[in-house]
């Protein structure tokens, strides 16, 4: 079975060829690498060039700059495989990482395979594992159970990576152009859209953490868009049928959760005049947060104390990094 793997590449010459090379080593080799340089103004496209000349299953396309959703959506039409999964230019994958996820959608005839993306701050820092049969005997999960996995960040992320996608599921909801947090935008129309869903606790995706990746940059009002990938989440709650309530608080946490990343932000910038909004969409999650058992103690002191006075909540933040 081939899979397509979307690659979006803006402005990571000093990072790509990890990626690419963590592609290259990948134990399934029924596969294609669609390369899409939205823009580049460094020397990544030469870079991807090099590879597309250099492997018959790499191919290269350049675009007009439009953003990471639009140069996914734009892997996804040159596609040419039913499944597709994507990887970030400066993140890496295990080298069994298509075998698992290939393996678990033919044994449970899933549209929507989702594994588990783990942070790092270095590069090659393989785990060496092998695939056992212990691996596949899993159980499917309801549409409810996996998009409550994401949210929480249990065994899965909201991210579109580490997931493998029947490509129909992505044409139908294609990303959010002009958005950050687009994977999250989508996250809820992905998983309704899938019949079948299987969730593996494994480590598949490394997740590179640098300082001038696009979530983690500087803080601009784009960080608000996090708010409208919340809300366009929420719009689809209903269609979780009895389950929704149960979603609706996962979802509730994960806006807390994503809040503090973004007061993170806004503190480094000094621009604390932006606290006071943040406060108030907060506030109104406090029964869920008193209620959770999914959130530790620390969370939820650091939320009443963020609601109670955010200049203290500000301090405290300061003394604990020093």
């Amino acid at each position: 079975m081939k899979v397509s793997v979307i690659v979006p590449v803006y402005n990571v010459q000093n990072y790509l060829h990890y990626a690419l090379e963590s592609l290259l080593a990948q134990t399934y080799t029924d596969y294609e690498v669609i390369l899409v340089n939205d823009g580049s103004t460094d020397d990544s496209g030469r870079l991807c060039e090099e590879y597309a000349s250099r492997y018959d299953h790499v191919y290269y396309y350049a675009k007009a700059n439009g953003g990471q959703s639009d140069a996914r959506n734009y892997g996804v039409a040159k596609a040419q495989a039913e499944w597709v999964t994507f990887l970030d230019p400066d993140d890496y994958l295990e080298p069994y990482s298509l075998s698992l996820m290939i393996e678990l959608q033919r044994r449970y005839k899933a549209d929507l395979v989702s594994t588990k993306v783990e942070l790092t701050t270095v590069y090659e820092d393989y785990n060496g594992y092998t695939l056992m049969e212990a691996d596949f005997r899993l159980s499917t999960s309801s549409q409810a159970e996996a998009l409550e996995a994401m949210l929480y960040n249990h065994e899965a992320t909201v991210s579109a990576c580490g997931k493998l996608y029947r490509k129909s599921l992505i044409e139908s909801h294609p990303f959010p152009v002009g958005k950050i947090y687009e994977d999250f935008s989508v996250a809820a129309a992905h998983v309704l859209a899938a019949q079948t869903i299987v969730v593996s606790p494994l480590v598949t995706y490394h997740y590179y953490q640098r300082s001038g990746s696009t979530v983690n940059s500087n803080f601009s009002l784009k960080h608000y868009d996090f708010y409208d990938a919340v809300e366009a989440n929420r719009a689809l709650l209903p269609g979780f049928g009895n389950q929704a309530e149960r979603v609706e608080a996962a979802l509730n946490i994960k806006c807390v959760a994503g809040s503090f990343r973004l007061i993170d932000l806004i503190a480094n910038a000094k621009q604390y005049g932006e606290l006071d909004g943040i406060r108030r969409r907060l506030r109104v999650y406090q029964d869920t947060v008193r209620q959770s058992h999914h959130v530790s103690l620390q969370f939820k002191l650091k939320y009443q104390l963020f609601l109670w006075t955010p200049r203290l909540y500000l301090l405290v933040r300061k003394r604990n990094k020093t």
